[in-house]
């Protein structure tokens, strides 16, 4: 719910708005059961009041006078004046302040729904980005006092969305008029700047101008890729310089930590990027000045990626660079413009999917990593996580399902000898005489012998003649 730098654009929850009303509701409820009158001390006017809460209270971005709270008050000593509740109106007054007090610890609870996001940033100008890939919309939040609880705020936005097809960068002024005078609209929408697209100037409401940081991190990639052709002098051993690069300039290009700047005012930046060659030649020495580029060959004539990263050495830079070829560019290279510019979008897919953690994090981090040329490795990494828990899921269900097959089996089996048994046991019972399968065997029969002393065989000898 929170709009903390990069979010989507939500529809108005009425659930959690109710539940908020109800916490509220419940607690003066119960403050009312229990009996105002019995308090002793209390304030003695509206204004007591009012100062003693004002200072708890944090600002309300409807009215910064505090305007609510006053609309308490003025509906309290409306239907409790102070003539006719001479004796109970202190009490009464005190039990206000009990009150408003409980609102202001809702408000803090509930603070997205209450405080603009300059309670959360450190920038004064009041910015949203609006842009739109094939998924969804985001809305990337530098400031907006747009109010969750404003239904038709939300709606104007969603519709004046809807209806363009582009969004691009306009002046507050020009907002005001699309969407209405209201004073919650203070932002700007924005178009996503592409890898072939230079960042936007942003107008901010002082008068100044900003890009967003991660088009400036883009921007300065661009910068190394293309005008000081750095990755041409990187190899394994000197890989740390680049890193280097980014300790030193992160702390005007991106913080890795809460404090996020997602606005960079565009002069710090046209220093940074003026002061960014200097800086190389130091580090990497007057080899750094030659380039090759494509203009050095005596006649551009159609190529393939693989050519011109052989042409140029990129390859010792990062050998697998032919793998981050986006599919778009598998074509051959027609003229040496479309050339420079694939090749940078193909340098600018490997340095952030592979080589560049902190700038490939910050990007992931401003929300725009499905905006740029890139494979971001922490949405890969959730989703190989997601798919991993699937898998385990998927396996765990599996072993219980043949366990439960196991068990009902060896239920089976049992169930069945029981039956059986309890057959010949109801058969024994109806036919006594006839033996059952626990009667014991009879004995055999013995076979007769041969009589030693008695020649003669067969079952009569040794008998007598009469």
């Amino acid at each position: 719910m929170k709009y903390n730098g990069n979010c989507e654009l939500t529809e108005f929850d009425h659930v959690e708005w109710e539940e908020i009303q109800a916490k509220f509701h419940k607690f003066v409820k119960e403050e009312m059961e229990k009996g105002i009158e019995r308090v002793k001390e209390a304030p003695t006017t509206i204004p007591d009041v009012f100062e003693t809460v004002k200072g708890i209270l944090p600002p309300c971005p409807r009215d910064p006078e505090y305007s609510d709270i006053a609309v308490l008050v003025h509906k309290f000593d409306d239907k409790f004046p102070l003539k006719g509740n001479e004796e109970t109106y202190g009490n009464l007054l005190h039990w206000l302040e009990i009150v408003i007090k409980k609102h202001a610890e809702i408000i803090e609870q509930y603070d997205c729904w209450f405080l603009p996001d300059s309670e959360k940033t450190h920038f004064d100008a009041k910015l949203v980005r609006v842009f739109e890939n094939e998924e969804r919309d985001f809305v990337m939040a530098y400031e907006t006092l747009l109010r969750h609880d404003n239904q038709s705020a939300h709606d104007g936005l969603k519709k004046g969305i809807e209806s363009s097809s582009t969004h691009k960068t306009i002046r507050y002024e020009e907002m005001i008029k699309k969407y209405g005078g209201q004073d919650l609209f203070k932002f700007v929408i924005c178009s996503i700047p592409r890898a072939d697209r230079a960042p936007i100037p942003i107008p901010t409401v002082n008068g100044k101008y900003c890009y967003f940081a991660s088009d400036v991190v883009i921007l300065v990639l661009q910068d190394l890729i293309t005008m000081t052709g750095l990755f041409q002098h990187v190899h394994a051993d000197n890989w740390n310089l680049v890193h280097k690069i980014f300790d030193d300039f992160g702390k005007d290009l991106f913080i890795m930590n809460e404090s996020v700047p997602f606005f960079i005012d565009t002069l710090k930046v046209d220093h940074l990027r003026q002061t960014l060659p200097s800086y190389l030649l130091n580090v990497f020495g007057p080899e750094l000045q030659k380039i090759k580029g494509l203009q050095d060959k005596p006649v551009f004539e159609p190529c393939t990626c693989e050519e011109i990263i052989k042409y140029q050495g990129l390859e010792k830079a990062m050998p697998d660079l032919s793998d981050y070829n986006l599919p778009k560019l598998e074509l051959v290279f027609e003229t040496e413009a479309c050339a420079y510019q694939s090749m940078e979008i193909v340098q600018l897919n490997a340095l952030l999917s592979k080589y560049l953690e902190k700038p490939a994090y910050f990007v992931h981090t401003q929300g725009v990593c499905k905006g740029v040329p890139m494979t971001c490795r922490i949405c890969v990494r959730k989703e190989h996580m997601q798919k991993a828990a699937v898998d385990l899921r998927e396996k765990f269900a599996s072993i219980v399902l043949e366990h439960k097959k196991v068990k009902e089996e060896a239920e089976r089996a049992a169930a069945e000898q029981a039956e059986k048994a309890e057959q010949a046991g109801q058969a024994a019972l109806e036919n006594p005489n006839q033996p059952g399968s626990s009667d014991p065997p009879k004995p055999k029969a013995k076979p007769w012998k041969k009589d030693k002393k008695n020649k003669k065989q067969g079952p009569n000898q040794g008998k007598k003649k009469k």
